[in-house]
């Protein structure tokens, strides 16, 4: 019994922002204009947790920005955060089959470079580094998949 709730499925693809990789800018946008602007849905995400809590033992939500929202760190049992280094984040972002989809402004080393890896670290520095209910681990070796299945085998 387990699902997997994904952020990108919340997103409003009718919202083209060039900043939407910055969190305090995605949640400036929810926590006072949500009713007016927001490039995700989280309400509806915040649903869909609460609903799939009641029939699966594990419900895996998958997101950049989830650390940011206190709403949806609440339905969390744990916070697992996958590190890794600049350069494998950006040869794996380009390696998803979802890259394709965006536009060509959007799917640039430049804006990788200029957006994405900078609104990156000033999200870890922010929610993530320093969080003691958040567990660290390395996204780049072959390890986390078995640390977080051991941590949820003691639940």
């Amino acid at each position: 019994n387990c699902q997997l709730l994904q952020l990108d499925s919340y997103w409003k693809k009718d919202i083209v922002v060039k900043n939407w990789e910055d969190p305090e800018f995605l949640f400036l946008c929810y926590n006072f204009f949500f009713f007016l602007f927001s490039v995700y849905d989280f309400d509806n995400l915040l649903k869909d947790i609460v609903k799939s809590r009641k029939v699966n033992k594990f419900v895996i939500v998958e997101g950049f920005v989830i650390a940011a929202s206190e709403a949806v760190r609440k339905e969390m049992d744990f916070l697992f955060f996958l590190d890794c280094k600049n350069e494998v984040a950006k040869e794996r972002r380009f390696k998803r089959d979802s890259m394709t989809d965006l536009d060509d402004e959007f799917n640039t080393f430049k804006y990788y470079d200029d957006y994405v890896w900078p609104f990156h670290t000033k999200y870890v520095e922010k929610y993530i580094k320093g969080d003691k209910s958040i567990i660290h681990l390395d996204g780049e070796g072959k390890t986390a998949a078995k640390e977080i299945w051991n941590k949820l085998g003691n639940t």
